[in-house]
């Protein structure tokens, strides 16, 4: 029983912090899609450099 009271005040905890965080007037959500597209940009070059190594980026291992 604990384990699963537990889990649901972690849920309620995530679900509460997530409304917050996204309630505020349209400029404030704009900024926070702005930084969403950029944390992907940021992920997405970072698969690109995963995939093909220092050559993505055009270096190489010679120093």
């Amino acid at each position: 029983m604990k384990k699963n009271t537990a889990s649901k005040g972690i849920f309620s905890f995530i679900k509460d912090c997530l409304l917050w965080n996204l309630s505020g007037p349209i400029s404030y959500q704009i900024y926070l899609c702005i930084l969403v597209c950029l944390m992907m940009a940021g992920i997405y070059g970072y698969v690109v450099q995963f995939k093909l190594g220092l050559s993505a980026t055009n270096m190489s291992n010679i120093v």
